[in-house]
């Protein structure tokens, strides 16, 4: 889909400035990657599956009639469509399906038609996906720590850690290199988290194998709760800040430092796994 660009317009009213500048206007896809359309309110609408490494999604400039970004607001409420150039109040009733479905809204580009300093009507533009999010760890590795609260006796509060994350199909996963085996980074050699001593303790918290699937909740408990999810084969999951929609249209969505916290957090369990993201390094066993 390539998205037209029109001559750039001031909107009727620009109420809230948004703090970063928007993309320029050569724009040749809202993202780097787009998917198979699907089907949103009746409207066949397009997928994101891969952000650009700029600005996340690229979206069309403003004209005196037409505007591109999200709606915002409470069931049942007034609410606000906003964009990178500015926040307009939207008329009573437009874009309430949307609205009343919280994840979509979470997930949800739209195309708003402005006339007379409102939003008058609202349509599906660009659909979010799980990979657009979750394809950001592809290919990629968190280096850092599993910290755990309270732990047994002779079991370590911090263990060095490496996941390891490849894509698989339509999906992420991830594995933890050193679970069963020790192996080296920067000359040093990093103990199997699974040892005699640690065994009971570490299969409990990070599953039997040390392996993670990685999905996207736009809004687990509540509009605004983006969270990437780390789900174990068997045990608890993690969770960290994912994107929202009013990051993804004014910049890039890449973390470079993360820490992921165990979901429901029972005391005395691995309660975060914490380090920064880089490009995945080969693995190399301690000799």
């Amino acid at each position: 889909m390539r998205a037209l660009v029109a001559v750039v317009a001031v909107l009727p009213l620009v109420l809230v400035p948004m703090a970063q500048a928007a993309p320029s206007g050569s724009i040749d896809t809202p993202c780097l990657r787009m998917g198979s359309p699907v089907r949103v309110l009746a409207h066949v609408t397009p997928t994101c599956v891969q952000f650009h490494a700029d600005i996340a999604v690229h979206a069309p400039l403003p004209t005196s009639t037409t505007a591109y970004g999200y709606l915002e607001g409470a069931m049942g409420a007034v609410h606000t469509f906003h964009s990178v150039y500015g926040s307009i109040t939207v008329a009573n009733g437009v874009g309430a399906k949307i609205i009343n479905n919280v994840s979509l809204s979470a997930r949800l580009l739209v195309r708003a038609t402005i006339a007379a300093g409102e939003v008058t009507a609202v349509e599906p533009w660009l659909y979010i996906t799980d990979t657009a999010v979750t394809s950001v760890y592809a290919d990629k590795q968190i280096t850092g720590r599993a910290m755990a609260l309270a732990p047994p006796v002779g079991v370590p509060a911090s263990m060095w850690m490496r996941i390891a994350f490849a894509q698989r199909a339509k999906e992420v996963v991830g594995r933890i290199v050193n679970y069963q085996r020790g192996v080296k980074a920067h000359g040093s050699c990093h103990p199997a988290m699974l040892t005699a001593g640690t065994a009971a303790f570490v299969r409990q918290t990070l599953g039997s194998h040390g392996d993670f699937t990685v999905s996207w909740s736009p809004a687990m408990h509540a509009p605004g709760d983006s969270e990437v999810v780390l789900q174990t084969s068997r045990g608890p999951s993690y969770m960290t800040r994912g994107p929202v929609l009013s990051e993804i249209i004014s910049g890039p969505w890449a973390p470079a430092e993360v820490s992921f916290v165990i979901h429901g957090n029972p005391v005395g369990t691995i309660a975060e796994l914490k380090g920064s993201v880089g490009p995945r390094t080969t693995v190399v066993p301690c000799s």
